[in-house]
């Protein structure tokens, strides 16, 4: 049972809309029993193959699909969940709940397709349509549970309708009896939608019931579809162009709905399919300008390089295909193939980047040293939104730095969306690489996606010319979670290869506080004395207090670790009220 006080401190920065939502929605669902109203249609529905449609000749998902049809689904953080005789849909033993959300999305309808078109071998989509027809038998009387999810719903509408498009004819299908259950699941997230949760999720949701209006010819799934994605792109993106919950990859995710939604505007021909890419233009520009020179994207907040979104860079390369130049850091994958807008009149784009992104407060700023080139990350931003800090860190002006191979300061990242000690750590202020004081975070993180007490930060200074930068930003977090007027100060100063990193602690009382770094689990970590560290050679990062190296697991990818070090110098604000850290990048030339 949580403690009464984070509970409060966490809803009482609840808008008006998400307690008329949770309340509405939990009220709904204890008290009445609910059941699914069928529609008896002879309706000939509008095929929408979508991802479905293109080629890829992937001969992985062979092995993937051959898996499936043995009941045995790979699902998230590589946990296989395998069954005997038939699916569990409900998966009752299971507490993880992204495990179930796998398996009743029906993504993997997707392997199966794949591994038809690299194989030629029908039993494959004889099978899919099996497990449609099991999951409608055996669920498709009563709404209950996570397998009734509105963003499940949202991601199993969007699968059955490109499935059922492209393979219903092949299969001598009933494609109209395959449309009357779409209808009856459109008709339940259209009175089911997250507006208590609002980003990547409404969004999501928004864009499967466009689709399904469009599959339908349902003008009311359309319009409902279109509104809501409209509504809340104001909302949800900021003024210099990123998603407001200040995660790289739910960015990735959040515009990517736009993006498909934009393909089906298109085949529609809707007229406003131009107002959606003129809109999307902003966050297109500033996710080519948050990719570092390693191609990977920072993993501030909970972010993976392949959760939710497998391949930032892949995505952005789709903006190809509305804009007329395509942009510097996308690199065309497996996604991008899936894809095909045609007759679409491009419109113009500029792709020069920046260094500082006020309004989500992150900085990336490259620094060419020799031939090589390098991104630094900073991040001076807010967690997100108050209302809505789901996939917050208490990372506070956290940095990172890449190279063009490898990452050189990287983020603990994230291990598990599960409750418990590991989504704890992965959250925690000591997963960062910002300052720690007297063991706590500078946020406070509980439950597997609750914020109770809270900071912000703030940009006090940003100064650049050609080869000088200066920033200052602040965080007063501590000053919540220690009951104290506890103050970060983070100054920045990047002159050529040279970073200066100062902190100082602002606040009456004295307090011990630990200073980290963590190193990419690709580096080799030297201690060259007691304050002074070498990584691979080329970077020396030196102290003017005694560091000592740590162990630490890193996961870059979700839920996949890997043992690493972190160097820690740890202080007492009582003695030294400001700590320096210099980091000296070399040049690997001879």
């Amino acid at each position: 049972m949580p403690d009464i006080w984070k509970v409060v401190n966490t809803v009482r920065y609840m808008t008006l809309r998400q307690w008329r939502y949770r309340l509405y929605y939990t009220a709904r669902n204890r008290l009445i029993k609910r059941k699914v109203r069928h529609r008896k249609s002879n309706m000939i529905p509008q095929p929408l193959s979508l991802y479905y449609r293109n080629d890829l000749h992937r001969s992985e998902s062979v092995i993937c699909a051959d898996n499936i049809c043995k009941l045995q689904f790979n699902t998230v953080s590589d946990l296989i969940k395998k069954f005997d005789n038939q699916v569990d849909w409900d998966l009752s033993q299971e507490e993880y709940r992204l495990v179930c959300f796998k398996i009743n999305s029906f993504r993997w309808l997707l392997d199966l397709s794949d591994a038809y078109k690299y194989t030629g071998n029908s039993a494959y989509i004889k099978k899919g349509f099996e497990f449609i027809d099991d999951w409608h038998q055996r669920n498709g009387t009563v709404i209950s549970g996570d397998k009734w999810n509105p963003y499940v719903i949202a991601e199993r509408i969007m699968n059955w309708i490109g499935f059922c498009s492209e393979y219903c004819v092949m299969q001598n299908k009933d494609i109209s009896l395959y449309a009357g259950w779409i209808y009856e699941q459109a008709r339940e997230l259209n009175v089911s939608l997250e507006y208590h949760l609002a980003a990547n999720h409404l969004l999501s949701e928004g864009k499967a019931l466009l689709a399904a209006g469009v599959f339908l010819k349902d003008s009311g799934f359309y319009k409902s579809g279109k509104k809501l994605l409209d509504k809340e792109f104001k909302a949800q993106f900021l003024s210099d162009g990123g998603h407001y919950e200040r995660s790289i990859s739910y960015h990735v995710e959040s515009l990517q709905q736009y993006f498909e939604a934009l393909v089906i505007l298109t085949i529609c021909q809707d007229s406003e399919a131009s107002d959606f890419a003129e809109m999307m233009k902003e966050p297109y520009r500033y996710l080519n300008g948050m990719i570092g020179v390693s191609g990977e994207i920072p993993l501030f907040n909970d972010a993976a390089y392949d959760y939710p979104f497998y391949n930032a860079a892949d995505f952005l390369a789709t903006s190809g295909m509305i804009y007329k130049s395509s942009p510097t850091n996308g690199k065309i994958g497996e996604y991008y193939r899936r894809w095909n807008i045609t007759d679409f009149k491009k419109e113009n784009i500029d792709w020069k980047a920046r260094d500082l992104y006020e309004s989500t407060g992150y900085m990336h700023h490259k620094i060419k040293v020799g031939k090589d080139e390098y991104s630094f990350f900073f991040d001076a931003g807010d967690g997100g939104p108050d209302s809505n800090l789901g996939h917050a860190h208490a990372d506070a002006l956290g940095i990172l730095l890449s190279g063009l191979e490898k990452n050189i300061l990287t983020d603990s990242g994230v291990f598990t969306y599960k409750p418990g000690l590991e989504r704890d750590h992965c959250r925690a202020t000591r997963a960062h690489n910002t300052i720690e004081i007297d063991g706590k975070n500078s946020a406070e993180i509980w439950g597997a996606f609750r914020v109770a007490k809270r900071g912000h930060s703030k940009i006090l200074k940003y100064e650049q010319s050609k080869d000088f930068l200066h920033i200052r930003a602040s965080h007063d977090g501590y000053g919540r979670c220690l009951k104290s007027q506890t103050v970060h100060i983070r100054d920045i100063v990047i002159a050529e290869s040279q970073i200066i990193i100062r902190d100082s602690i602002s606040g009456k009382y004295g307090h011990k506080a630990v200073s980290r770094f963590h190193i990419g689990p690709k580096c080799t970590v030297n201690q060259a004395d007691s304050n002074t560290c070498d990584i691979d050679g080329c970077v020396r990062i030196k102290s003017d207090l005694s560091m000592r190296l740590a162990g630490c697991n890193i996961a870059e990818f979700f839920g996949q670790k890997e043992v690493s070090t972190c160097i820690e110098i740890p202080f007492d604000t009582s003695e030294n009220k400001e700590i320096t850290v210099t980091i000296q990048i070399m040049s690997k030339e001879k």
